[in-house]
């Protein structure tokens, strides 16, 4: 293939993606399909089987580039701390913030770990899924394990800790999706907004880390916002 078929190869796979990202701000991501992504991306739908096999692999690319960006994201934070309460703090806001701001929605984001979903993609992909997840993990072990050598975290097992803090973000996420939910009154008669819940959400989980109750910041203690 020529550079210049290289190219145009690479800018209509990029425009299969935006096409698809835009249906998923208006289309549950079940209900979409290659037809519509084609006509989106005005191309033919055989077009788009030249570039991805399945809309299930559109999407496990799309989850996979942002999962790549969030990684590095929180890899280079990761550095500017020497405290793991306060480094876990901000990767924790960090992430939810990330997440929050990204046109992927959280179903998505929960439904490509699954079995079911995952059998349907390209083994590469799988491979690829499966990588990504192992260094988010090593990212967590390395830090909670420097926590608990410092007596900072209560000793868990890695493997626990981090299957822990992945389903509580995942049903955090599920629920700031749910706006009319977070902005009415809870049984307590308590308005929560989104800043406010997942302020409680950070310090939930670190006080699981931590064994102790820690007060909730209402605001980041630090500019966490993506760049």
């Amino acid at each position: 293939m020529s550079e210049r078929k290289q190219r145009e190869f690479e800018r209509r796979e990029m425009d299969i993606l935006q096409a698809a990202l835009m249906l998923l701000t208006h289309e549950h991501w079940e209900k979409i399909t290659v037809a519509q992504i084609a006509c989106q991306a005005d191309i033919g739908k055989g077009t788009v089987y030249k570039h991805f096999p399945s809309k299930e692999a559109i999407y496990a690319r799309l989850v996979l580039d942002d999962s790549e960006q969030l990684l590095q994201q929180l890899q280079q934070r990761a550095q500017q701390f020497d405290d793991p309460i306060e480094l876990f703090r901000d990767l924790l806001w960090f992430s939810f913030r990330w997440c929050g701001k990204k046109q992927v929605p959280a179903s998505l984001q929960i439904a490509i770990r699954q079995r079911s979903f995952r059998e349907r993609l390209p083994e590469i992909q799988q491979q690829q899924i499966q990588q990504i997840e192992h260094q988010f993990f090593a990212l967590i072990a390395s830090h909670a394990e420097q926590g608990m050598k410092q007596g900072i975290f209560v000793k868990h097992p890695v493997e626990q800790l981090f299957t822990g803090l992945h389903a509580t973000f995942d049903g955090a996420m599920m629920m700031i999706r749910n706006q009319d939910y977070l902005h009415s009154p809870s049984a307590a008669g308590i308005s929560m907004n989104e800043e406010v819940f997942i302020a409680q959400m950070v310090e939930f989980m670190l006080s699981a880390m931590t064994g102790v109750s820690s007060d909730v910041r209402p605001t980041p203690h630090r500019d966490t916002a993506p760049g």
